[in-house]
């Protein structure tokens, strides 16, 4: 079984781009969530600690990522944990882990959200479901990009 469920706010805006598939274009985003993890030390004394996780989002839940989400925007995300690997041009090996969404719910209060600047005054929790859960199997990206994502 591999699940995954966060609940953070984004470190930085969406970045959304475009990719060519087989089957035509496909949206394509990546956020960085910010994640806090509460505990107590050995001494008592409560403290917490911010891991960044990347996350990647398909098709329509990429598209709503990048019109509705800003850098801070709360949410919560479902979905798996995928290993990427690549050769860089020098010939090195490289990986990164991230999540690949299944879904997000935008946890942000009514009215905070906005769409190129203006209050779309929706409601809250909303739940975006990813209609292309699996990810195409061979992608060309039409701008350079530093990493091939294998699927």
């Amino acid at each position: 079984m591999n699940n995954v469920c966060l609940i953070g706010n984004l470190a930085k805006d969406p970045e959304v781009r475009v990719v060519e598939t087989q089957n035509g274009k496909v949206s394509v985003c990546n956020l960085t969530l910010a994640v806090n993890r509460y505990f107590k030390k050995q001494d008592g004394t409560k403290s917490s600690q911010c891991s960044f996780i990347p996350i990647i989002c398909w098709s329509t839940s990429a598209e709503t990522a990048g019109r509705y989400l800003t850098k801070g925007s709360k949410i919560a995300v479902e979905g798996s944990l995928q290993m990427d690997t690549w050769t860089t041009e020098s010939g090195e090996h490289r990986s990164k882990m991230q999540v690949r969404c299944i879904n997000f719910d935008m946890l942000d209060k009514k009215g905070d959200r906005t769409s190129n600047g203006n209050n779309t005054n929706t409601n809250s929790d909303t739940k975006v479901e990813n209609e292309n859960v699996n990810p195409p199997s061979e992608v060309v990206v039409n701008q350079p990009v530093e990493s091939k994502e294998s699927f």
